[in-house]
């Protein structure tokens, strides 16, 4: 009975030679399934076979053609889904690294506005008030600077100027004749030895002066107390030191006993000051 099947279709006829006319006049009507599993077309045997009661059900060409078609629509569509959900990741990530670039550029303008600038009205005790956020602190350090001599200009100098990790001040030539800093308007700068000796020499005697004065000031509305801010010595001291800093040889020595460091390798230098 086997030999008398349809091979295309599976019909079983009863005889050979039917099953060989059906052949050979081509009736053969091929019936199709859509697998599931495989997402493929196979043939199925015709509904009528006898022998296959239980063969799985198949659907007409233009029914599998249409699911084809549908599957197709709904694998555009996850695939449209998936662009979408790769643009909105790629988006997030733009915006992160946007945000994290922002901010770096925004700490490199804090540190550029935290450069510390060296002009001709720098006023120590000022500058030591806003630091250390209490006025008694920073009149007792310029105090203790004014009675040291040369040790204390070059210790309040470098309280002032290079208490930074990465210096701001410094020579530029192994020789020490030239010296690098900023300016008022925040620009790189190269200054004769002897012109910064006497820029620094000058900001001494300003705020030496404004601290004498304060400290005047204090002891006449203190007069009552017997323990005086200042002593007549501590006074003359005082003012004798404030006169030897604009002698050219004082300055000269300040200068020199200045812990500044060299540094030849720079750039970004925006002009030079003979």
């Amino acid at each position: 009975m086997s030999d008398n099947k349809c091979p295309q279709c599976h019909r079983v006829f009863t005889r050979h030679d039917n099953m060989l006319r059906h052949l050979n006049e081509k009736r053969c009507k091929m019936s199709f399934f859509f697998d599931s599993q495989s997402k493929q077309l196979q043939p199925s045997p015709s509904p009528s076979s006898p022998s296959s009661p239980s063969s799985p059900s198949f659907l007409p060409l233009p029914n599998v053609e249409r699911q084809i078609a549908e599957l197709k629509a709904q694998t555009t569509k996850e695939i449209a889904d998936l662009k979408k959900q790769k643009n909105r990741e790629l988006a997030e990530i733009k915006e992160m690294a946007s945000k994290e670039l922002a901010e770096i550029k925004k700490n490199r303008v804090n540190q550029v506005l935290q450069v510390i600038c060296v002009t001709n009205t720098d006023n120590y005790l000022d500058m030591l008030t806003e630091r250390l956020g209490n006025f008694g602190d920073a009149i007792e350090y310029i105090k203790d600077c004014a009675l040291s001599d040369l040790s204390g200009d070059c210790r309040l100098i470098e309280k002032i100027y290079l208490g930074a990790d990465d210096p701001q001040i410094h020579y530029i030539d192994r020789g020490k004749t030239k010296i690098i800093f900023y300016n008022e308007k925040q620009e790189r700068v190269v200054e004769s030895k002897v012109s910064m000796g006497k820029k620094l020499a000058n900001n001494l005697q300003n705020s030496y002066l404004k601290g004498i004065n304060c400290l005047i000031n204090r002891n006449l509305t203190q007069r009552a107390n017997p323990n005086r801010l200042l002593e007549d010595y501590d006074l003359q001291t005082w003012n004798t030191h404030i006169y030897n800093l604009s002698d050219a040889c004082y300055q000269k020595k300040m200068i020199s006993q200045l812990s500044l460091p060299v540094i030849t390798d720079i750039a970004g230098t925006d002009s030079v000051i003979k």
